[in-house]
């Protein structure tokens, strides 16, 4: 009997100690955390912007790897490009980016210090893309996309915050800074069935051309010349579609070179008895592109090297059929 009291007393004393040193264990644990833990960090899975909606972007200022920047600013119920005079910006382009910012979460956290943030990309220095959120109260957030972690994901994290995150949400190409992304290019279209004359001139000479009954004559035409019918069709498709790379707003700047202009289109309409003049003016080359102005629009733009020596490069020789077409 004394065997067995002995053998009660210490399996009590045994679970005694092992409840002490456990709940030792668990003190230490929640002290680590608490003291380790980094200050002003997001709840698993909350919102990054819990408290704003849509309603409360104004604009949003993206800039890639490269530095190329796009401004878009709330205009009313529309949006525009704010640094080339407010171009009109198709809403449906904005907002779905803004809907993946509002979404971000931040339930997937893989590092909570500045150690990683070169390497991960979302450095002040080094980064993806950078997002300024301009809100409504005046209020900014600075958003850094960083690179991909092989997973469909990729890193962001506030400027303001050391903590970095993972989200499969929203990617680079979603913030791209590219104009075509959010704006209409077609900058010149016309009917091409509705043109009656067409009038280039460039320093290769003046083209004029004509349509009479129905077909096009070349006023240019030498002896033993033909004119080139099939080249003639191409010069309409080029002449009645022009689409912009992007606009640069409707103040004239002298650089642009349309007082001395490469290539000067003039074409002449006729829908339904209404008779109508368009012009096209190449200006100067910026970088791989034209500097252009149109009649129909309040806008200067940039056209791509294909749509500007269409003009530019057109010379005689374009319009007849050699001899090795004969």
């Amino acid at each position: 009997m004394g065997d067995i009291l002995l053998n009660y007393f210490s399996i009590g004393i045994k679970d005694r100690k092992l409840q002490w040193l456990t709940s030792l264990a668990l003190g230490q644990l929640l002290l680590v955390l608490v003291v380790f833990w980094p200050a002003g960090s997001k709840e698993a899975g909350e919102l990054l912007f819990s408290d704003r909606t849509t309603e409360d972007i104004i604009e949003l200022q993206l800039v890639n790897v490269d530095g190329e920047r796009m401004n878009l600013a709330k205009q009313g119920d529309d949006w525009a490009m704010s640094d080339a005079d407010n171009f009109p910006v198709s809403v449906e382009k904005v907002d779905p980016l803004i809907t993946k910012l509002l979404a971000l979460k931040t339930d997937r956290i893989v590092a909570t210090t500045d150690n990683s943030h070169i390497r991960l990309e979302v450095s002040s220095e080094k980064y993806k893309r950078k997002i300024d959120i301009v809100w409504a109260d005046d209020t900014i957030n600075t958003l850094l996309l960083g690179n991909s972690a092989g997973t469909g994901a990729m890193h962001f994290r506030l400027m303001s915050a050391d903590e970095v995150y993972l989200t499969s949400a929203l990617t680079a190409w979603d913030a791209n800074t590219t104009p075509s992304r959010y704006i209409d290019t077609q900058y010149f279209a016309l009917d091409k069935e509705s043109i009656e004359s067409i009038e280039l001139n460039n320093n290769s000479g003046r083209f004029v051309l004509e349509r009479t009954n129905g077909k096009w004559l070349y006023d240019g035409l030498k002896e033993g010349e033909i004119f080139d019918q099939s080249s003639m069709d191409t010069f309409l498709v080029q002449v009645s579609s022009i689409r912009m790379v992007s606009p640069l707003g409707n103040t004239f700047n002298d650089s642009y070179g349309l007082n001395d202009p490469q290539a000067v289109l003039s074409v002449s309409t006729n829908n339904e008895g209404e008779l109508q003049e368009h012009s096209f003016t190449v200006g100067s080359q910026s970088g791989d592109n034209y500097i252009v102005r149109a009649s129909s629009s309040e806008y200067y733009a940039l056209v791509s090297a294909y749509n500007g020596n269409n003009l530019v490069e057109k010379t005689h020789s374009d319009f007849i059929v050699t001899s090795d077409e004969e």
